[in-house]
């Protein structure tokens, strides 16, 4: 923006006012001409044949007083500058609004500075701004982060700051971030995650946690599909169809134990030693006693010697 026309449109705080945005018990008084121009979500709702564009007013939700007001000033001035005095969390809300509201040029001012940032970070930020960049599936920004984390972090990758990401961010983090670290050092904190986020609490058949395949399911599933044909009958149509709860609960089960399932195949059980294995996932409850044999087979076949072959061969 032209720097005489900033300094301008900034002062316009209530002058030639024509429209309101409200925000919590706060109203900003604000001009279409603006927001239109920012903005196709504004514009649409302020000249489109929405309510909006009748009474001039529009409700935000998901959004605070305080950062919008920070928004507001940014597509009245465009001065990026401004973003400079912002803390993180500021900008990952600006990038979020930018992004809700269709404003790429504050998307990417707040990506940037935040990238710039992030060099400087200690690893609880990182791990932070590792999320969000997930929720909005930046592959670019999450692999600049990764590699800023195991290059500079590498020591402190499984701290307790990752017990509080999302499961599917969680998954990621261990098996790309993490992934140098000890196979036994990433089994406790993945042990830690599920017990702390109360991944086990319904998933009380320790099968269906069974590393090498989670078949309970399937089964269950066919039984009951064998049974419903055996028992088929011609459908009332003078009954309501009822919601199957239990149905739905079982989904969720099976999705946690998929998770579970995951989360155990990431490890690489023959990298550890027997005392290893014995002494952390040997005594975990999320192996059954048949995976925990099948791992120690593994391990003790990988590290015995060959055996010679006893007596001669015939001819």
């Amino acid at each position: 923006m032209d720097k005489w026309l900033a300094p301008v449109l900034s002062s316009l705080s209530t002058e030639f006012a024509d429209c309101r945005v409200i925000v919590g018990s706060k109203t900003f008084e604000c001009h279409k001409v603006i927001l239109a121009s920012a903005s196709e979500f504004f514009k649409g709702m302020l000249l489109g044949n929405f309510k909006e564009s009748i009474s001039g007013e529009i409700h935000l939700q998901n959004v605070t007083p305080e950062i919008f007001e920070k928004f507001r000033k940014y597509v009245y001035s465009y001065n990026n500058q401004t973003l400079n005095g912002y803390e993180n969390a500021d900008l990952m809300d600006l990038y979020e609004c930018g992004n809700q509201w269709l404003v790429p040029s504050i998307t990417s001012d707040c990506l940037s500075l935040l990238s710039e940032r992030a060099t400087a970070m200690n690893l609880d930020g990182l791990i932070e701004l590792y999320e969000f960049a997930h929720n909005y599936e930046n592959k670019s920004f999450i692999q600049t982060l990764t590699s800023l984390m195991m290059t500079k972090h590498s020591g402190q990758l499984l701290c307790e700051r990752v017990l509080l990401l999302g499961s599917d961010v969680f998954i990621q983090y261990i098996t790309t971030v993490a992934k140098m670290k000890p196979e036994t050092e990433r089994y406790k904190i993945i042990e830690k995650y599920l017990e702390i986020n109360g991944f086990l609490k319904d998933i009380n058949d320790k099968e269906e946690r069974e590393i090498n395949a989670m078949t309970q399911f399937d089964n269950n599933e066919n039984e009951l599909n064998n049974k419903a044909e055996n028992n088929k009958t011609e459908p009332d149509t003078q009954k309501a169809p009822v919601k199957n709860d239990n149905a739905n609960g079982e989904i969720k089960g099976k999705l946690k134990a998929d998770f579970v399932k995951s989360l155990l195949c990431s490890i690489d059980y023959t990298k550890m030693s027997v005392n290893e294995f014995y002494s952390g996932p040997g005594k975990s409850e999320l192996l059954t006693y048949k995976a925990k044999y099948d791992i120690l087979y593994k391990i003790a076949m990988k590290r015995s010697p060959p055996q010679p072959a006893f007596g001669r061969s015939f001819m």
